[in-house]
């Protein structure tokens, strides 16, 4: 795990993880007040970017979970 300015990454190892882990980690991102979230596991990553509107936005796929889904959730507060 990283932090930089508002930069938040984090390398999950071993097995893949379930959808529960990565919204935990992209949770604790947002809480640090990183604007920049990167997760990654092996050769698949998920981005979420907080835009200058105050909206979250996702891209990438880490197996079956969509970056842009999980920022959808993570914005409506359903995650």
């Amino acid at each position: 795990m990283m932090i930089m300015e508002n930069e938040f990454d984090y390398g999950f190892e071993g097995r893949c993880p379930s959808e529960a882990q990565v919204t935990k980690i992209a949770k604790i991102g947002m809480k640090s007040g990183a604007t920049h979230l990167s997760m990654w596991w092996g050769e698949n990553g998920i981005e979420i970017v907080k835009a200058g509107n105050g909206q979250w936005y996702g891209s990438g796929w880490i197996r079956r979970i969509s970056g842009q889904n999980l920022a959808h959730k993570l914005q409506l507060g359903k995650a």
